[in-house]
């Protein structure tokens, strides 16, 4: 397996959804199929990348001594951490698309740009990472996958930067205080390691990442195999959590006239009728019994 679980990708999939590090990590085994991507998603990516040229371009008018490591194609992974720190020492003003690991993780950066406010390890100037998002405003994602970048640059410097900026894609770039985010940051990370040094097998389980997830198609596959709860409209994991936590007994009934899927829930001698949506209070007669 090629992967790198050890990645800021992998940290922030993992706190959207677990089950998406178990797809990623049985994704051979299982032969797993991923979602294809839509045209909406190739524009995504593409007006990201542009984004990013588009303040190399600034910057370089900012700076006279830059290094730019994503334009080193041909060199490997490890060629191209060498050379980050070999540009982190030399002090170069900005360094762009750099390389760095610390113990198991890796991660490449956007931008490195020099801050001689602050020592370093290095002499008497340090780093701070500046990282451009096509989003509108900050998201908890870009804090957890900026909280990786910060451990490996204070590793490779010896300190970490007070503050990171997030460039958003209207050009205003928003400063975010280290000491306010890392402590949060940290105990994501080490559910993580935590995570990852046991078994990984996992169930799959409705949450809000589900419709940017590339293996929601599975997910949705196994639960009308098991005729699972996470099929109701409008439920939510909580929910799914707590009905299986009391031992709550489901019938499912799948109106197909009007495309709607209802369920009963059976508890404490009692039965209710739940329709995520507040449909129609009605069921139809044939239900199939399933285990929750």
């Amino acid at each position: 397996m090629n992967k790198n679980f050890y990645s800021p990708t992998m940290l922030t999939k993992y706190i959207n959804c677990k089950h998406i590090i178990s797809n990623e990590y049985h994704e051979e085994s299982l032969k797993l199929k991923r979602k294809k991507r839509t045209i909406t998603d190739e524009l995504r990516i593409e007006k990201g990348l542009d984004h990013e040229v588009s303040y190399f371009e600034e910057l370089k008018k900012k700076y006279s001594k830059v290094k730019n490591i994503k334009s080193l194609k041909s060199l490997s992974k490890k060629e191209k951490i060498k050379e980050t720190i070999k540009s982190l020492n030399e002090g170069y003003e900005l360094i762009y698309g750099g390389w760095l690991e610390s113990g198991n993780w890796s991660g490449e950066f956007d931008f490195l740009e020099i801050n001689k406010e602050q020592k370093s390890k290095l002499g008497n100037y340090s780093y701070e990472i500046t990282d451009t998002k096509n989003s509108s405003k900050i998201k908890g994602d870009h804090i957890y996958q900026l909280g990786i970048y910060l451990d490996l640059l204070k590793d490779a410097q010896g300190t970490l930067p007070i503050k990171f900026y997030i460039l958003l894609k209207d050009k205003v770039k928003k400063t975010v205080k280290v000491n306010e985010v890392y402590d949060t940051f940290m105990v994501h990370k080490k559910s993580y390691e935590k995570f990852l040094s046991k078994e990984i097998k996992t169930s799959p389980e409705k949450c809000s990442f589900c419709n940017f997830c590339d293996f929601s198609l599975h997910c949705s596959k196994e639960w009308e195999d098991k005729r699972d709860v996470n099929l109701v409209l409008g439920n939510t994991r909580k929910n799914c959590q707590t009905f299986k936590k009391n031992g709550t007994k489901f019938l499912f009934a799948n109106d197909r006239r009007n495309g709607r899927l209802w369920v009963k829930i059976k508890s404490y001698g009692t039965v209710d009728l739940i329709d995520g949506l507040k449909f129609f209070s009605k069921v139809r007669k044939k239900n199939i019994s399933i285990n929750c």
